[in-house]
C-alpha cells in the first residue's frame, strides 16, 4: 500500500491517501521566506505530525466495520438451534395461566 497520493489519481484515493497519512502519522516540510538585512532566504522547517486518533477510527470502522464497529450486531440463532428467549416467554406465559376448576 502506498502512502502518497498520485497525480492522476480520483479525488477520491487522493482522500483516502490523506486520510491514511493522517491516521498513521508523517513528516511535511513547512517553506516559508525571510527577509533580513542580507535580503531574502528560503527557510525549510520539517515538522512530525503525529497519528490522529479519528482518522485511525473513521479508517478502520468504514475499512473494516464487522470488527471495529461500535456495537457489535445480536447475534441471531440459527435455524432449527433452540431459541432460549422464546423457549422462557413460552414458560413464563404457560406458568401466569389459572387452572380453572375444582
Amino acid at each position: 500500500m502506498r502512502h502518497k497520493a498520485l497525480p492522476g489519481d480520483s479525488p477520491e484515493d487522493q482522500v483516502e491517501q490523506a486520510l491514511l497519512q493522517r491516521a498513521l502519522g508523517l513528516t511535511v516540510t513547512e517553506t516559508r521566506t525571510e527577509v533580513t538585512e542580507k535580503g531574502e532566504k528560503t527557510v525549510r522547517t520539517e515538522k512530525e505530525l503525529p497519528p490522529d486518533l479519528s482518522a485511525q477510527v473513521f479508517w478502520l470502522k468504514n475499512r473494516c466495520p464487522e470488527k471495529w464497529r461500535e456495537k457489535p450486531p445480536e447475534p441471531q440463532p440459527e435455524p432449527g438451534e433452540d431459541n432460549l428467549l422464546e423457549v422462557l416467554r413460552q414458560a413464563a406465559e404457560e406458568s401466569g395461566k389459572c387452572a380453572t376448576g375444582p
